[in-house]
């Protein structure tokens, strides 16, 4: 485990500044790039790296003391985790919340008129569509997640799409939202 990461948990301020300091350009990219792709531009960075900091740290360190080096790097963790406060803080946005002025936030999503028959698929390709689809994840943070290379994450999606394609008897209105190739914000 990362020495400084290892201080950190054992309360040395020191070396928490300087974890801080060091993945600070990764999280600040990860919460750039979820902002953007969510449309949130007027959502400050700043602040949301400041809420993925918080979180590392609250409650003793409960969220980083679930730091697996053996599932991933501190890095590709952190930019998952910096991915959540980004997309909390564009749920925040939604009408009504956190005392947001309606016309100033972003509209609700449309709800799905019937969901799609995920019980059908392979646990891991159902896996794969819930993370992809519905909690917004990357290719490449959906492969981190679940430490898989990020082809296997595209084969999977891939496959899980067609078979429900299938089970749908062709039914392309189903996905009329949903392009061949999955999300048109996710990587093919």
């Amino acid at each position: 485990m990362d020495a400084d990461l290892t201080r950190c948990l054992d309360g040395d301020a020191d070396a928490w500044r300087r974890l801080v300091e060091r993945v600070m350009p990764v999280v600040n990219a990860a919460v750039a790039r979820c902002l953007r792709r969510h449309g949130a531009h007027e959502v400050a960075v700043e602040d949301v790296a400041q809420d993925v900091f918080l979180r590392l740290v609250r409650d003793d360190f409960r969220v980083l003391r679930g730091f697996d080096p053996a599932r991933a790097a501190l890095t590709t963790w952190l930019t998952v985790v910096a991915h959540r406060c980004a997309l909390d803080a564009c749920r925040r946005r939604r009408p009504g919340a956190e005392g947001l002025p309606a016309d100033l936030a972003a509209p609700p999503l449309a709800p799905i008129a019937e969901p799609l028959p995920l019980d059908g698929l392979p646990p891991r390709q159902r896996l794969v569509i819930e993370l992809l689809f519905t909690r917004g994840l990357d290719v490449e943070e959906a492969a981190a997640v679940l430490g898989i290379e990020a082809q296997t994450v595209r084969s999977l999606k891939h496959k899980a799409l067609s078979r429900l394609r299938e089970q749908l008897g062709g039914d392309e209105a189903a996905f009329d939202d949903v392009p061949r190739g999955g999300r048109s914000d996710v990587p093919g």
